[in-house]
């Protein structure tokens, strides 16, 4: 029988994807554990294997296509031998009975013409019949406030689909036509002023996950200076007797939050709505600025972890989260977030928490600053760790304690290479 390949879930929470790329075209052979398509969801861009064999005789939708909801069909395989009639009446039905799947529609199935027959006619008319206009032209025109009947004719896509440039060009004569009628010049920014970017996912479940923090977290904030002449010189020394420069500074700081989570356990306890769950381990989420968003890879328990195991394991995870390669088990969950803006101009900020976490540090960049150091005034190089904490699970003192801790083990920084 012909087999339906659907847009898979690639996580527990994934509801819709963004197919990416095509690696398999019409009438290509497919074998189990050939790669078929990329699949983006809300961290990283997945490769998706096939696991049937067959001939892809249809593709319901053509790369790249954005916002595809999980469980929508994608392409047809058919076996070696099969009759065309037994795939061509599977499309059928699959479109009569699933209005989703309307080619007419923005998010319509676009039929592409297999190499050994053409689907019935009638497969593809017995839908209503509706405008056929693209996701970004559909876009633009709400947005615009674009009635689509001002678009001339018909589309210039395929098969009479409206384009984003067919929008422009009737927001353009409706504009020159408003233009003509004024009978006083009115100052206006030109409809080219600005550019439309539509949502990935990884923006969207951003914007979902850090409203819901801030409508639904009590947040309250705690701040520390913490001097690292102490760290720059022990940091300098292990250089010089590796003859490399393997740490960074970050790799520090993501220990020493992580003793400090394991020495204060009330910081590494997760709400729940009947009780509290308080880890033995600390699963560290270390912030990671990639290309359109940013997303926190996981250091498992790395309270037990040595400073150069750390330093090693932190290397290939950003590596891979920047490249989109991160496993999903690999980004969700946690116990604690870390985020360190250190590297820019920014001293300090107040980060929002990550749920279902409790709080999350953020730290600024050093600088030179004037401190009191046993009677006399010295500089010293310091920066500003800002928690942010949720007071459903922490109290003030706790989390005074713990930022304290943290703030010990950075200044006396011994205790994170024994």
């Amino acid at each position: 029988m012909p087999f339906v390949i659907l847009m898979p879930a690639l996580s527990p929470t994934m509801t819709e994807g963004h197919l990416v790329k095509w690696h398999k075209s019409i009438g290509d052979h497919v074998r189990p554990g050939d790669v078929l398509m990329d699949i983006e969801t809300d961290k990283a861009i997945m490769e998706v294997e096939a696991t049937q064999e067959g001939v892809l005789v249809h593709i319901w939708k053509e790369a790249p296509a954005e916002s595809v909801q999980v469980g929508n069909p994608l392409a047809i395989l058919k076996q070696a031998g099969e009759a065309n009639e037994l795939w061509e009446r599977l499309l059928e039905e699959a479109m009569t009975s699933t209005p989703s799947m309307d080619v007419q529609s923005a998010d319509a199935p676009t039929a592409v013409a297999p190499p050994v027959a053409t689907a019935p006619k009638e497969a593809l008319e017995a839908q209503p019949l509706r405008m056929r206009i693209s996701p970004l032209a559909r876009k633009i025109a709400q947005l615009s406030g674009l009635d689509l009947v001002h678009v001339q004719g018909k589309g210039t896509g395929p098969r009479g689909r409206i384009l984003k440039h067919d929008v422009e060009a009737a927001l353009d004569r409706l504009a020159t036509t408003a233009s003509n009628q004024a009978s006083t010049p009115v100052a206006s920014y030109p409809l080219e002023a600005y550019t439309l970017m539509p949502l990935t996912p990884m923006r969207k479940v951003i914007a979902e996950r850090l409203s819901f923090s801030k409508q639904t977290i009590p947040h309250f904030i705690l701040s520390a200076e913490c001097c690292m002449d102490e760290l720059l010189i022990l940091r300098q020394k292990i250089h010089e007797s590796l003859g490399e420069k393997l740490f960074s500074i970050n790799d520090f700081l993501v220990k020493a939050c992580a003793m400090a989570l394991h020495r204060v356990p009330e910081m590494n306890t997760l709400w729940g709505e009947s009780s509290l769950k308080r880890y033995t381990h600390v699963d560290l989420a270390v912030a990671v600025s990639v290309p359109g968003g940013l997303i926190t890879p996981l250091v498992f328990a790395a309270e037990t972890k040595s400073l150069r195991h750390i330093s090693s394991e932190l290397k290939q995870l950003i590596q891979r989260a920047r490249a989109g390669k991160l496993r999903t088990e690999e980004y969700q969950g946690g116990t604690f977030t870390l985020s360190n803006l250190g590297a820019g101009s920014v001293t300090h900020f107040q980060a929002i928490i990550n749920p279902p976490h409790s709080g999350i540090l953020a730290i600024g960049a050093s600088q030179e600053k004037p401190i009191v150091d046993h009677g006399s005034i010295r500089i010293a190089q310091s920066f500003t760790a800002t928690l942010s904490a949720d007071h459903r699970v922490i109290d003030g003192q706790e989390a005074a304690h713990f930022l304290t801790t943290f703030k010990n083990l950075v200044e006396h920084p011994y205790q994170l290479v024994v």
